[in-house]
């Protein structure tokens, strides 16, 4: 859906410019760089210090 989606809006151009020749050849190359482009997920931030409780004495 994406693939097709993309392409639509650009009138099926390859980079805006040249008209795509082989939309198979060019959708299988979407799919296998499809896993390069997917979002990393995002870290977390590690809180390893306790609450301060400054009323205690050091």
């Amino acid at each position: 859906q994406k693939f097709f989606n993309h392409f639509q809006s650009n009138g099926w151009r390859v980079g805006g410019k040249t008209p795509m020749r082989d939309w198979m050849a060019a959708a299988s190359n979407w799919m296998i760089n499809s896993a390069n482009f997917a979002k990393a997920p995002v870290q977390q931030v590690l809180n390893l210090n306790p609450p301060k409780s400054y009323n205690d004495p050091l």
